[in-house]
């Protein structure tokens, strides 16, 4: 490996000091760079100065920059950004850090950063200078195998000490790959396994903001010391990143092994750790992936054990092993989250709007405005999809107030037509609802288009109002002061406490779907939604039901009393556009069913149905022209013909957006691939679809495939039930859950 010095970074105080030449590209034989930067602050006049490699990381100008460390903060990941302003300001205070963080260049991609700041005094003992040197890493986290084990540095001792940790000693993250690389190889020439567990401690952040950055340094090195001794000394425990170690299990072990190690290594932290005057709970989460003789890259391992911890932390579990399930959802939520920056920027972002009637009159009483998002690789998309990764990610407050604005002033084009004075409904994140200054934020959006507030419904879901209940009581006096009505969201299908309903100042109760598809079976569920309607009419609530589908359930929750609902009987959600022309009518009648249609498919050759559902593994092999190995997850495949196949799955893929699929599966003791792309799809109740698949391979693969069919069909006739190839006895809903 080579290190190519580039330009220093400009000493500002005169003369060329070297302690400020600290940019390098670090090159790999593969011409892989790892780009390092730095930036000066001057203490006095709390100027900053960047070298020419940060501007070149964010794909900024100087004068874009500028000279203040917020410009700079502001390109920092928001999800990451207090924990940077933490760090800063412990540095203005002459306390020296090291963390990970992730930033946005101005193009919008993510970058991976690592930083470690050095602390300059005066003569007098003075904190005059900062400095900060800032480590790309995302060209690391991509290359992943091809990352470099160390820089060829000029002594030994340089060199070790590269490979070290600064805080705890341990061997870092370039060790890791070393070893890595060294322990896959002797997989591959003699078999065996080895497996990475991933162990994070994500609450330290807590820790940190609360009680600085010395009792936070001192906890992860009594956590790094404890599991050192556990390890039996140097050789498999590595510090991944500021919170995260990285174990390695050498050796072919059971789950069963795996497992009492993972109980070992928990039970080490099962009592605080005694640092300075606290008493501090240690709170791990573990990924573990194991590499098989016929695993893939270190980039691909290490992935795989972070996607097994991201499960893990998700599920609310203490450690998760790698599936292969996991991946094109993992892949999936990874695009979106890093999309979402730009989403706004590009125009992505559109609303729908959806009814909401008079279940004795159908006229339109309100209409409620849903935001979507037109990803220009996954499709269009529902909230359920992206609105938990916009929480997780900071964007749901500016996407909030974009919803709202957008929704205002298509309400104030909807008035200057002379449409109904309806009311306009939205659903707020509790994220939204609990920011300082929610309130005043609503009202000046709402005044910005010379709307009276009262035209608004706001809904809120009922976790809300268990988690802070005396500010929601604030708030919900403050939005109703402007005139803002408050909907309960959902009732039913959370804590659904009656209590409620008494404690808070309601003004709709919204049904959830369960009760409205629980109208179906008949038997307690209706007993109990009259009560609820019952009660919430005594209390001078009015009720609506979401998710109408059909005659029966509009005609048990007109027998019941319910004042309102929605659903695709009256009409979907739509663009504003076409939604006007519901509008105009003022009234949205129950759209009777006339008969199923049949979907007209142009189908090659004939198609094999099979009686159960046949298993089969589907991964993404390319997007848009790009390659892609993301792993697979499991389908169920309805039937099958030369042409195309029609599959059920409980991800949402989007219909032809350059994606090509490949389906792996067995019949009559054959493996069967084939690649194809979405032609159809239908979305069950349920959170299962339906898609229809047109192959597009080549003649020898049709052909393979062809033959198996026929050996299929003719089995088929001669066997009523045939279970030659991976079939389940699920339904597709027992089958998912």
């Amino acid at each position: 490996m080579k290190i190519r010095r580039t330009s220093p970074l400009k000493n500002p105080f005169g003369a060329a000091d070297q302690n400020y030449s600290l940019s390098a590209e670090i090159t790999t034989g593969g011409q892989r760079k790892i780009m390092v930067g730095s930036w000066l602050l001057d203490v006095r006049d709390n100027a900053v100065y960047f070298s020419p490699e940060v501007l070149q990381m964010l794909g900024l100008q100087k004068t874009e920059l500028g000279t203040s460390l917020d410009k700079y903060h502001s390109f920092v990941h928001p999800a990451d950004t207090k924990r940077v302003k933490s760090a800063a300001k412990a540095a203005l205070a002459g306390r020296e850090h090291e963390l990970e963080y992730r930033m946005f260049s101005k193009d919008g991609r993510e970058k991976y950063i690592r930083e470690k700041t050095k602390a300059v005094h005066d003569q007098k003992g003075r904190l005059s200078k900062i400095i900060g040197v800032v480590e790309d890493l995302s060209g690391e986290r991509a290359a992943g195998e091809k990352s470099p084990a160390y820089i060829a540095v000029q002594s030994e001792g340089q060199k070790a000490l590269y490979l070290k940790d600064p805080l705890t000693g341990l061997p870092n993250r370039l060790a890791l790959i070393t070893e890595l690389k060294t322990l896959r190889q002797q997989v591959k020439t003699r078999g065996g396994s080895f497996a990475l567990f991933m162990l994070d401690l994500s609450h330290l952040i807590n820790i940190r903001d609360t009680l600085g950055y010395k009792i936070g340094e001192q906890y992860i090195n009594q956590v790094a010391k404890k599991l050192l001794n556990y390890c039996g000394g140097e050789g498999c425990l590595y510090r991944f990143a500021s919170l995260r170690f990285c174990l390695i299990i050498a050796g072919s072990k059971t789950m069963a092994e795996y497992k009492s190690i993972i109980a070992e290594i928990l039970a080490l932290f099962k009592e605080p750790e005694k640092v300075g005057p606290y008493d501090l709970n240690v709170e791990l989460s573990i990924g573990v992936s194991i590499y098989k003789k016929d695993g893939g890259g270190l980039e691909q391992l290490i992935r795989q054990a972070e996607n097994a911890l991201y499960q893990a932390r998700a599920g609310g579990k203490k450690y998760e092993f790698y599936s292969a399930d996991l991946d094109i959802l993992s892949h999936k939520k990874f695009i979106l989250r890093n999309g979402l920056s730009l989403a706004l920027a590009r125009e992505q972002l559109q609303v729908y709007y959806q009814p909401i009637v008079d279940l004795r009159s159908f006229e339109i009483l309100a209409v409620q405005a849903q935001i979507r998002w037109d990803h220009p690789e996954w499709g269009l998309l529902s909230p359920p999809e992206f609105i938990s990764l916009a929480e997780e990610t900071g964007r749901i407050i500016e996407m909030g107030h974009w919803l709202l604005a957008e929704s205002s002033r298509t309400y104030k084009r909807w008035l200057a037509k002379e449409y109904p004075a309806v009311k306009l409904a939205m659903n707020f994140s509790p994220v939204q609802f609990l920011a300082r200054g929610f309130a005043n934020k609503m009202e000046q959006l709402i005044a910005a288009n010379g709307l009276d507030a009262a035209f608004l419904i706001m809904e809120i879901k009922e976790s809300m109002l268990i988690a802070r209940p005396q500010e929601v009581v604030a708030e919900f006096a403050e939005l109703q002061s402007l005139g803002i009505q408050i909907a309960l969201d959902d009732f039913g299908t959370g804590y659904s406490s009656l209590a409620y309903l008494n404690t808070f100042n309601l003004d709709y109760l919204k049904l959830g779907r369960f009760f409205t598809q629980d109208l179906m079976q008949g038997g307690p569920g209706e007993i109990i939604l009259s009560h609820v309607i019952e009660l919430s009419r005594k209390l001078g609530l009015k009720v609506m039901a979401a998710g109408i589908e059909n005659e029966k359930q509009l005609a048990a929750l007109q027998q019941l009393g319910c004042f309102a609902g929605q659903g695709p009987l009256f009409g979907e959600a739509q663009p504003a556009g076409n939604f006007e022309l519901l509008l105009a009518r003022r009234f949205a009648q129950p759209v009777l069913p006339d008969g199923r249609r049949l979907r007209a498919e142009r189908r090659k050759a004939f198609r094999i149905s099979f009686r159960r559902y046949l298993e089969a593994d589907l991964t993404i092999t390319e997007m848009k022209g790009r390659k892609l190995d993301i792993g697979s997850t499991k389908v169920l495949v309805k039937d099958i013909g030369p042409g195309g196949l029609r599959f059920t799955s409980d991800i949402r893929f989007p219909k032809d957006r350059g994606m090509v699929f490949k389906f792996t599966t067995e019949l009559m003791g054959e493996e069967i691939t084939v690649l194809g792309r979405i032609v159809w799809v239908n979305a069950f109740q349920d959170g299962l679809f339906e898609y229809g698949v047109e192959f597009s391979m080549s003649e020898n693969l049709v052909t393979a495939l062809v033959k198996v069919l026929n050996k299929v069909q003719s089995e088929m006739l001669r066997e009523t039930l045939f279970t030659a190839g991976r079939f389940v006895a699920n339904s597709p809903a027992g089958y998912f859950n």
